[in-house]
């Protein structure tokens, strides 16, 4: 692949990441916490980044912890906040930190939650720090999965071979499309799926033939019948 459509490919390819919001910090208001969520799902979806991912190899994670609180005393108290909200990438499955970054942000109103929500709006896409963190991260991601992929591809294997096909099937499905080995992904996709559709219908299989043998009655039949409906009419094992 020319390195021209690989970038192009990179350009347009969502590297998706899980997202974690820490309750690290009691003064910050639950909701002001749900806000900054919200916002960091926005920013990584503006920046490229499938910020809804329910797995993936990498999750951000953001820590909000308060710096500062001071209350201006008038007819209309006004309640000023500091805060931080660092941020950093990790990888799930070897520990390590990725990228990380730090956002002072501060805010005020006429109570601690609109003080924080004011601070809080600064958390957003458009901001330009934030969104040179995502893009480098990004790039450092989709680099990872080049590098790396052989060794994502044995470990999906070893998954498979122990029967755990869930955890194969979400280690490949992490793997973003514009990868330029992606079709050595695919294929072991293909045969992890099929080795998993064999498998469990030979584990169904075997229920109903236990329940079969232990009632051969109408009730018997029925309820073997359950396990025999579910099976994957991939499948070849029966």
């Amino acid at each position: 692949m020319g390195l021209g459509k690989m970038q192009a490919q990179t350009a347009d390819c969502k590297v998706p990441m899980m997202l974690l919001v820490a309750n690290s910090d009691k003064e910050v208001p639950a909701s002001a916490q749900e806000m900054i969520e919200s916002r960091l799902r926005q920013a990584l979806t503006r920046n490229g980044i499938e910020g809804g991912a329910k797995f993936s190899n990498f999750t951000l994670v953001a820590n909000v912890m308060s710096s500062g609180k001071e209350v201006v005393a008038g007819t209309r108290p006004v309640i000023t906040v500091n805060a931080e909200v660092d941020v950093f990438v990790g990888n799930n499955f070897t520990g390590e930190k990725f990228a990380s970054f730090t956002l002072p942000v501060s805010g005020a109103g006429n109570s601690e939650a609109k003080a924080y929500a004011t601070a809080f709006q600064k958390v957003n896409g458009r901001n330009a720090d934030l969104q040179k963190f995502l893009k480098e991260t990004s790039q450092k991601i989709n680099e990872y999965y080049e590098t790396q992929l052989p060794s994502i591809l044995a470990l999906a294997q070893t998954y498979c071979t122990r029967n755990e096909f869930e955890e194969a099937l979400c280690i490949l499905s992490s793997v973003p499309p514009c990868c330029s080995k992606y079709d050595d992904v695919q294929n072991m996709l293909r045969t992890v799926w099929t080795n998993y559709v064999e498998f469990d219908c030979a584990v169904k299989v075997n229920k109903a033939r236990t329940i079969w043998m232990a009632n051969q009655t109408v009730e018997g039949a029925n309820l073997a019948g359950v396990y025999l409906a579910a099976i994957s009419p991939d499948a070849d094992c029966m």
